[in-house]
């Protein structure tokens, strides 16, 4: 989004309207449009740090609530301490990911001829990130 491009990079400064700096952008920065296809395919967990400089909380939660208007209570918003680079480092951080992928996993894969595979599933994800 121009108006995060704005918020973020120098020319901010100058009180720059998104309007001009749009087309100077490389990408186009269309995380609404993005939202709004991927939310019709899948449940999407928005993972938002509370000192987020790059990705700042509020652009977060616009994209959340985005979502949420279009497909009520199937997407999850999350808010970790930290900033952009450190999230991840504080406990409990991929809690929130492996409830998101288990919950994703029993509701959206279809069942299969053998009903274990989805537990299967669930077990690995559980391991792979119990180490971390």
């Amino acid at each position: 989004m121009a108006e995060l491009a704005v918020r973020l990079f120098p020319l901010s400064m100058l009180r720059t309207p998104a309007a001009f700096i749009r087309p100077l952008l490389k990408s186009p920065w269309r995380s609404s449009t993005h939202v709004c296809t991927a939310s019709e395919v899948a449940p999407i967990l928005f993972l938002s740090a509370k000192n987020d400089v790059m990705i700042p909380p509020k652009h977060m939660k616009i994209l959340f609530q985005l979502a949420d208007a279009l497909h009520p209570n199937k997407h999850q918003f999350v808010s970790l301490p930290g900033g952009h680079n450190t999230a991840f480092l504080y406990d409990n951080y991929y809690d929130p990911l492996v409830a998101y992928l288990q919950r994703t996993i029993e509701s959206y894969v279809p069942p299969t001829k053998n009903t274990d595979e989805k537990h299967e599933i669930i077990k690995g994800i559980r391991e792979t990130f119990s180490d971390l």
